[in-house]
């Protein structure tokens, strides 16, 4: 069977170098690592069946034995790639001697200025990460921030906006659970953050286009570091999304199973339903993520409960943070 994926995601280790205090993998940490070969092998299945751009991110990135090796097969066979990490231990002269510098995109974490950064994620991560960023940056690479907020960090988004070395910036709503919820009470604090988290998603939102917004599988397929695979990264957290595991079958096996099912657990539809149909947002948002829908509403087609957040003001009984992943 051919498919047409535009995108496929790895989770190359669950290993880390850093220890973030919003990190919701911290019980999976050092647990799995997916081998060079195996990585080779979904590299030289995306490329037969057209996918233009893999993103290998983990744990981190750099801490896969075969790091450097999964970036020298991508290149041998002129694949586009993107590399999440946290920035803390590049080896920026290897990255100097590679020739076609726009084959790589940078994403690299950036929590705030260096007290906030270094509180959430270790002393002296602030200094390695910009340090080797500017340097990045003067080769010419294209680098992009992503800045995990809360109400602990939100005040710093402005100066991280405002960072030289990144070419935009992607910031997430750290998980508000029900437990939090109650341990903090919605205080003010947290309802400028919930402000804040609104007005740069509205502002974010002037550069979407009319085009569909959901990219979950067949336009995207997720696989986690333990072999996993899933329709999106936003299903990776969800065993109930899973299509199948590619450590002890290979990957078209896996995918020619899936595709046999009768009801495939996950795949991208258009969200035609009264409340988005008439919603007059629904060209800006374009009806937002499936997967929030689904697990919000326990319907695939049912609206975006973030997304009404931010542009209809809906739900504000809720933590935003819990709207952003789908939880009520």
């Amino acid at each position: 069977m051919q498919y047409n994926f535009e995108r496929i995601k790895v989770l190359v280790t669950s290993a880390c170098n850093a220890n973030c205090t919003h990190c919701f993998r911290r019980n999976e940490k050092n647990t799995s690592t997916i081998s060079f070969d195996k990585i080779k092998e979904i590299v030289n299945f995306g490329i037969q069946n057209r996918c233009s751009f893999f993103s290998f991110s983990g744990g981190e990135f750099f801490t896969h034995p075969d790091a450097y090796n999964i970036i020298e097969y991508c290149i041998c066979n002129n694949v586009h790639i993107g590399i999440l990490t946290n920035g803390i231990d590049i080896n920026v002269d290897y990255f100097a001697q590679i020739t076609n510098k726009s084959q790589i995109d940078f994403q690299v974490s950036v929590d705030g200025l260096k007290d906030i950064h270094d509180f959430r994620r270790g002393k002296g991560a602030f200094d390695c990460t910009i340090k080797n960023v500017t340097q990045l940056c003067d080769l010419g690479y294209k680098i992009v921030a992503k800045t995990v907020i809360d109400e602990n960090n939100y005040k710093d988004i402005i100066a991280v906006f405002q960072m030289p070395w990144f070419s935009r910036v992607l910031v997430l709503p750290v998980a508000f659970s029900k437990k939090s919820n109650k341990m903090h009470g919605m205080s003010q604090e947290y309802r400028d953050f919930e402000s804040t988290v609104q007005l740069i998603y509205k502002k974010q939102a002037e550069q979407l286009t009319s085009e569909r917004r959901c990219q979950c599988y067949p336009i995207e397929l997720a696989i986690k570091y333990d072999g996993n695979v899933y329709p999106c990264t936003e299903a990776r957290e969800h065993n109930e999304f899973l299509i199948g595991n590619i450590l002890n079958k290979p990957i078209t096996d896996v995918l020619a199973e899936y595709e046999t099912m009768e009801n495939k657990k996950f795949v991208c539809p258009e969200a035609h339903n009264e409340i988005c149909d008439s919603c007059p947002a629904n060209n800006i948002c374009n009806r937002g993520c499936r997967l929030r829908a689904l697990r919000f509403y326990g319907n695939i087609s049912s609206p975006d409960p973030f997304n009404c957040r931010i542009f209809n003001n809906k739900y504000l009984d809720i933590p935003i943070g819990q709207l952003f992943w789908g939880e009520k």
